[in-house]
């Protein structure tokens, strides 16, 4: 069977796909003679880090570069191509973690090259070193041989010392988009003449998460199957999932049906899938499906019309919750499927307070008004019910911070400060800064200090505590005493096209994503 990734893996600049901005910097560094001592690659897997690690290598050695371009036919091409050649020299930090490794690799970096002019070093997966080999390797990153060159790549940069990032040339790979990966996979299917099912490409580039790689060695795997073979028989093949099976989970979600989600699950472990993949998928629909209710588009499909913005966001936090969870569960689906009963219990008004205080409000029956089912409650209802509870908190959190006066202020005073504090915040956060220029100063009495917002969301986000600490410590330095800051939320409230702008909701959003609002 043909290894696609191998026979196609590019030789030269020219023939990298994506990372343009990367090419362009390499072989301009090369053609110009101003490449450096060390560079450090990251990105996801599959994007092309090692290749042009080996490009790089070639570049710096060919006789015959041109335009920084290695020809990739010259021996020494050739013999770096297929791993031969003497004054290259890559090593697998996944398997060579040790000091000792590295300190072998640095008796061989004193002796010049033997073939070529520059001897090259890669060090694949260099996060994985220990803390040892990370210094023993940092003395020699500081003071290179000239005729040294260190090429490091990394998947997962966090895990790099900054005294390792500091000494290198750090460029960072990004995922190659899907139109891309479609155009080579075209290319090679013609050349190969391959015949494939209908939408086999499509199936690849979905489940490929823009790695090239992992494209090209799926299309290995499907070259084998005629075009009488059905889009399932790709995902049995592929070990994948498609969109259609997520759609038909969240659904059953979204009518809270619990009991048809052990079936469900035990079905696609029949169907030899991978829970980290189908989950990373579920959050991508998932996503898909909260940017587009922020942006206010409406979906004409049953999934559109399924789930409410606070609905999106509590099933997100289940599955991020179990995403991180499935590499260590004794099972990898278990995660998976109670997070999918969490999510399934809460739509159907048993798995939060916000959906128990529904049920207590939908308990009594009041024949004046029209028969609602529970599912329509859930869906429509959720943010209302809480910021019902809420305004009663509101009232009594006033008179609380009221009767602890002992700070007059007045609405002049408060406006005066405002400009230097929304400057303040911005330094924090800059769309909560934006947010709170366009909350109105709805009451000023005594030592309290309140704004208006419409949306329960925007109460949250100012009412956060490093918001409010950092609000009412200003508020309070400049009156000379204790002040309190609220956020009140006024339903009737004209909301200017600001303070609904995109980047002050997706604040919110990213708390989900990535565990806490970046600053």
């Amino acid at each position: 069977m043909a290894v696609y990734y191998q026979t196609y893996r590019p030789q030269k600049f020219s023939e990298v796909v994506g990372q343009e901005s990367i090419v362009k910097a390499l072989s301009q560094a090369v053609k110009l003679g101003r490449v450096g001592h060390a560079y450090l690659f990251t990105g996801s897997r599959g994007v092309g880090k090692t290749t042009l690690a080996r490009i790089l290598a070639k570049a710096v050695n060919c006789p015959k570069v041109k335009d920084g371009d290695p020809c990739g036919t010259c021996d020494v091409c050739t013999a770096i191509g297929r791993g031969t050649f003497l004054d290259v020299v890559e090593i697998d930090a996944a398997s060579h973690t040790g000091v000792d490794n590295i300190r072998e690799l640095i008796e061989r970096i004193n002796f010049g090259p033997s073939q070529g002019k520059t001897k090259v070093f890669i060090i694949d997966e260099v996060h994985m070193l220990s803390k040892a080999a990370f210094n023993a390797l940092l003395k020699t990153l500081e003071e290179p041989p000239a005729h040294a060159l260190f090429i490091l790549a990394t998947t997962d940069i966090d895990k790099v010392p900054e005294t390792i990032i500091s000494r290198t040339q750090r460029f960072d790979f990004r995922k190659i988009t899907a139109p891309q990966i479609l155009k080579t996979l075209e290319s090679i299917v013609k050349q190969e003449k391959l015949k494939l099912p209908a939408g086999a490409l499509e199936i690849i580039v979905e489940n490929s998460e823009g790695g090239l790689r992992d494209a090209l060695s799926q299309l290995s795997m499907i070259s084998v199957l005629e075009k009488d073979h059905s889009e399932s028989d790709i995902h049995l093949l592929l070990g994948t999932t498609s969109r259609a099976t997520i759609e038909e989970l969240l659904l059953f979600i979204s009518k809270g049906q619990t009991a048809a989600l052990p079936e469900f699950f035990a079905k696609q472990t029949e169907l030899n899938f991978d829970a980290s993949s189908f989950t990373r998928k579920t959050l991508g629909v998932l996503q898909e499906l909260l940017e587009q209710t922020l942006a206010g588009q409406t979906r004409t499909d049953s999934l559109g019309q399924a789930f409410a913005l606070p609905q999106i966001l509590h099933i997100i936090r289940l599955y991020l919750r179990a995403y991180k969870e499935i590499e260590k569960a004794l099972s990898p689906e278990l995660p998976l499927l109670l997070a999918s009963i969490e999510a399934a219990l809460y739509m159907s008004g048993s798995g939060g307070q916000a959906s128990k205080n529904i049920d207590n409000a939908n308990s009594t029956p009041d024949s004046t008004k029209p028969v609602v089912s529970k599912a329509q409650v859930v869906i429509e209802s959720p943010v209302t019910v809480v910021e019902e509870k809420l305004e009663i908190e509101q009232k009594s959190e006033e008179v609380a911070v009221s009767e602890n006066s002992n700070v007059a202020l007045t609405e002049d005073q408060v406006k005066g400060w405002w400009p230097e504090l929304i400057a303040e915040v911005r330094k924090f956060n800059s769309p909560l800064a934006t947010l709170l220029k366009n909350a109105p100063i709805s009451k000023v009495e005594g030592n309290r200090v309140a704004v208006s917002v419409k949306y329960l969301f925007h109460k949250e986000q100012l009412e956060s505590a490093r918001m409010r600490t950092l609000i009412n410590d200003y508020l309070s330095k400049q009156a000379g005493g204790s002040v309190a800051f609220i956020a009140v939320i006024d339903k009737n409230l004209s909301v200017s096209e600001k303070i609904t702008d995109t980047a002050v909701v997706v604040s919110d959003a990213l708390k989900i994503f990535g565990g806490e609002l970046v600053e």
